[in-house]
């Protein structure tokens, strides 16, 4: 029930087939371990690699536009719920890592919303921007930083929550994957909100804002 309430309200992350011989490149690629400037040459799109790393479940992901992050320190930050904290943020689902990655920070005006849900398994999208900053133009190449899980908890133990996962310790990355604004999977589910609307009905109206692109 609550997995078509989510469905209808927002995208579930796309599917994906990664087959014996795609895997099998992963891994080879992978036996070396990981390096902060590892260089990606293999034949697939870079978000296929990592999302096949988000199934071994080892790794989240952080997405940035500055390329040249050597260690995450914490800093103050703000859950979703509204709680406060001295972290660094990370998610296990690298498609929400990707629009932080592209998302030109520079050309916010007012105010963006966006979020990755999880629940049973699934990941739920949700992205919008208001008027001004959606006229800006405002996509930039950046990188997907790839992170050991070990330092992590997840920000809330709900069965539904925000797909949020804290550190109150320094990370280092593992890998740093570059990545372009043709790589957010959801660019063309990005909508258009008013500043003074409420989330609630950001929500409700998300979809059929973005049906019209499909």
């Amino acid at each position: 029930m609550l997995h078509r309430l989510m469905r209808a309200l927002f995208y579930p992350s796309p599917g994906i087939d990664i087959g014996a011989q795609e895997a099998a490149d992963y891994e080879a690629w992978l036996e070396g371990g990981l390096a902060l400037y590892k260089l990606y040459a293999l034949p697939y799109d870079p978000v296929r690699m990592l999302r096949y790393l988000a199934t071994r479940e080892r790794y989240l992901f952080h997405g940035s536009n500055n390329r040249e992050i050597a260690r995450f320190e914490p800093r103050e930050q703000t859950l979703y719920s509204g709680k406060p904290v001295h972290a660094v943020f990370a998610s296990a689902e690298p498609l929400w890592s990707l629009f932080y990655a592209v998302f030109d920070r520079s050309k916010l005006v007012g105010s963006f919303r966006n979020g990755c849900l999880a629940y049973g398994g699934k990941s739920y999208h949700y992205y919008s921007l208001n008027a001004a900053t959606m006229r800006a133009e405002p996509w930039t190449q950046g990188a997907i930083y790839v992170l050991p899980r070990e330092p992590f908890r997840r920000a809330s133990s709900s069965k539904l929550r925000f797909d949020e996962w804290i550190s109150e310790e320094p990370v280092e990355p593992l890998l740093r994957v570059d990545v372009q604004p043709q790589h957010f999977v959801f660019r063309d589910r990005v909508a258009v909100h008013g500043d003074r609307e409420p989330v609630w009905q950001t929500w409700l109206r998300y979809k059929s804002r973005t049906s019209v692109t499909r």
